[in-house]
């Protein structure tokens, strides 16, 4: 694939940067500030420097994610229109 879907892919993923992590209470989790969402599982993360942001807040850049969709399909109908053929 190449083009708008890789910038602008279907499946509804948000093109983010970075997470903006709030700590403004030491007795609540950490939260994204930009939708105001509680982190889950945030005691169990270990690498340093991400620790320190659940910890005190801040901002932790995202990488590149990767996203694989296996379907099983019996039949497939025109597979040239899949691979970019002609019909």
């Amino acid at each position: 694939m190449t083009g708008d879907r890789i910038v602008y892919p279907s499946h509804s993923i948000r093109a983010i940067v970075e997470d903006v992590v709030s700590r403004e209470d030491s007795q609540r989790p950490p939260a994204l500030s930009d939708v105001n969402v509680n982190i889950d599982n945030w005691e169990m993360v270990t690498r340093e420097e991400i620790r320190k942001v659940m910890d005190e807040g801040g901002v932790l850049r995202r990488r590149p994610r990767y996203s694989l969709t296996c379907r099983d399909v019996e039949r497939v109908r025109n597979v040239k229109s899949f691979v970019g053929g002609r019909r």
